[in-house]
């Protein structure tokens, strides 16, 4: 037998600090938005959906508008304006080489391996990012 209702609970079942509110407005931008497609596909108004995701109408009928216009494609964030990222793909593709090979790398051991063209704070993000590969 069903039980007569089934709530989420309160806190992460994995004992981990979760904040989904902050998931759905953090790096998980454009599922939040898809999320806004699918049940306006059913019917839901957009008053709805965005008390459900906590967020405005006005915000819920944008995504709504350029999915309809311009397709699923236009759910991802578009080009910012504003001083370009530091560092360039050479460097990316450096860092991605030498991290494969099995070595205990650090972030200064980087940093003297590339000749020390670059920051550490640029070799650190690179390195983040190509470990998350």
């Amino acid at each position: 037998m069903r039980p007569a209702s089934v709530d989420a609970n309160p806190s992460c079942p994995a004992g981990c600090p979760c904040d989904l509110l902050g998931l759905l407005h953090g790096p998980h931008r454009v599922a939040v938005r898809l999320v806004m497609i699918l049940p306006s596909q059913r019917g839901l108004p957009a008053s709805a959906i965005a008390s459900l995701l906590g967020c405005d109408p006005a915000t819920v009928r944008r995504w709504i508008h350029r999915h309809n216009t311009h397709g699923t494609s236009a759910l991802c964030d578009r080009p910012r304006a504003g001083r370009p990222r530091l560092g360039s793909p050479a460097l990316s593709t450096r860092v991605r080489r030498l991290l494969t090979q099995s070595k205990a790398w650090t972030i200064g051991r980087l940093w003297s391996t590339l000749g020390r063209d670059s920051s550490n704070n640029l070799l650190f993000r690179y390195a983040v990012e190509n470990e998350a590969r």
